[in-house]
């Protein structure tokens, strides 16, 4: 049970990291209304739309691999009470995700005002 529970707490940070990858290289020519970072702001103009996402692809490479490594450490520790230190770790996973968020829109304000 232990195994299993530590692959799932490892999926969101995998997930970051290889959606990081991919956003921080990607050529986004258009907005896409369907994929990507998909905010106000960052579908404004295709310079914002770039810019955020390349920037959320850079935050969740980097939050991905540092999720990763708490997440391993706090599994080995939680491993009598790991479905409920899952929860935990779930908790700051999501808590990271919308941290990213606020910074990437912080960054939009910064540079393209509104």
């Amino acid at each position: 049970m232990f195994w299993f529970m530590l692959l799932m707490n490892l999926l969101i940070p995998l997930v970051m990291i290889l959606m990081g990858i991919y956003f921080k290289k990607a050529k986004l020519s258009e907005i896409n209304p369907l994929f990507g970072y998909r905010t106000r702001r960052s579908m404004a103009s295709l310079e914002a739309w770039q810019f955020s996402n390349r920037l959320m692809g850079s935050y969740w490479f980097q939050f991905g691999w540092g999720l990763g490594a708490i997440s391993i450490i706090l599994s080995l520790l939680l491993k009598d009470q790991i479905e409920y230190g899952s929860l935990f770790i779930l908790f700051g996973q999501m808590c990271v995700m919308f941290y990213t968020i606020y910074l990437v829109e912080k960054a939009l304000k910064r540079k393209f005002g509104n």
